[in-house]
């Protein structure tokens, strides 16, 4: 795509949909690395949407999935993923902790953490829980050259995906 004013947007060969400016300049990215094959097309609903090679979903613009948390992307107190059908929900909690609890507030499973904390997806595929001075408190210990993704599955278990959607680690209930 190029509009009037010189920029256009690329899907590049490392997975990346980044739009450049007339002088050549990045102003904005998917951030999403696929190892080869990446693709971007307009689905039926008019969203874009880039994929991996293997048909794996790496960004949406019209996402609003609140099961998964993508490399980059950072959970604060009080925030949370929800699973698709709602049943279960990944809360980091005020006091720093990481649940799992039903709808019905039962909790399957938690990990402590630090006040103040937050939960990142990083871009390496290492899913970590931070205190504020940063230090880390619990991660997944994983790692992917591709984009990886923290999903809530509609069974309580919480797993770390690559950009092919191998899963690199899981916890279950």
């Amino acid at each position: 795509y190029s509009g009037g004013s010189g920029a256009r947007a690329v899907m590049q060969a490392d997975g990346n949909l980044v739009v450049y400016g007339g002088r050549g300049e990045a102003l904005w990215s998917t951030r999403t690395y696929a190892s080869s094959g990446g693709s971007v097309r307009l689905s039926d609903d008019g969203a874009v949407v880039v994929s991996s090679g293997s048909g794996a979903v790496l960004w949406s613009s019209g996402s609003d999935d609140r099961s998964v948390l993508r490399a980059g992307q950072r959970l604060f107190g009080g925030q949370s993923l929800v699973s698709a059908n709602g049943a279960y929900r990944l809360v980091v909690q005020a006091d720093g902790n990481l649940v799992v609890q039903s709808a019905g507030g039962a909790v399957l499973w938690t990990q402590g953490g630090a006040p103040g904390g937050s939960l990142i997806m990083q871009t390496d595929g290492n899913l970590v829980h931070y205190r504020p001075d940063g230090s880390a408190s619990w991660a997944s210990r994983t790692w992917s050259p591709n984009l990886a993704t923290a999903r809530l599955l509609d069974d309580g278990v919480l797993v770390v995906v690559d950009a092919d959607a191998r899963a690199l680690w899981a916890r279950s209930p």
